[in-house]
């Protein structure tokens, strides 16, 4: 896992307080199976890389890395994950920083918020996955996509439609009707 991170220039990279070359290890650190270090990890980023809704340039970096582990089978860390990325999905920067995202150039909030309503349909594969302990989480950032609200509203509601779980099929109407009334 995180094969790509040292191509990444995290001492070139800025954070709430400097550098970001901490990040790497606190990735890992994430997912490590010992919770005080997962939660240690969290605050490295949540604090740093994102803070109090302010993003810095470091958050774009972070994605790839956040998306590989909810796309792998790794458990450990995937709440904090999700926490994340609702968090950066949800911010606004600091400073203005641009990113390149498919080779457009973005502000640093575009960028992100784009990056992460892309990786929508691994969202949407956690929510449907009835085995999974991070559905309502994953289905909190869905929530959240404005952009492609009537899609998400359509899935929402073909997975109610089956739903066996009534604690996530109350969660799934509530979630569609408070999307539909935003309309």
């Amino acid at each position: 896992m995180f094969s790509s991170i040292s191509k990444v220039k995290w001492d070139e990279l800025q954070q709430a307080h400097g550098k970001a070359t901490h990040v790497p290890s606190a990735l890992s650190d994430l997912i490590s199976g010992d919770s005080q270090k997962e939660e240690d990890a969290y605050w490295k980023l949540d604090n740093h890389v994102v803070l109090q809704g302010d993003l810095y340039e470091s958050a774009f970096h972070i994605l790839p890395f956040l998306y590989e582990i909810l796309g792998s089978e790794v458990t450990n860390g995937r709440e904090r994950v999700y926490d994340l990325l609702f968090e950066i999905a949800n911010g606004y920067e600091a400073q203005e920083v641009s990113c390149q995202l498919n080779g457009e150039i973005l502000s640093l909030t575009d960028a992100c918020r784009k990056s992460i309503v892309q990786q929508k349909d691994l969202f949407f594969k956690e929510v449907f996955d009835t085995s999974s302990r991070y559905r309502s989480k994953a289905l909190e950032l869905l929530s959240s996509f404005d952009e492609v609200k009537n899609d998400v509203i359509e899935k929402l509601s073909s997975i109610k439609s089956t739903e066996q779980d009534k604690s996530f099929e109350s969660e799934l109407s509530e979630i569609i009707e408070a999307l539909k009334s935003e309309m």
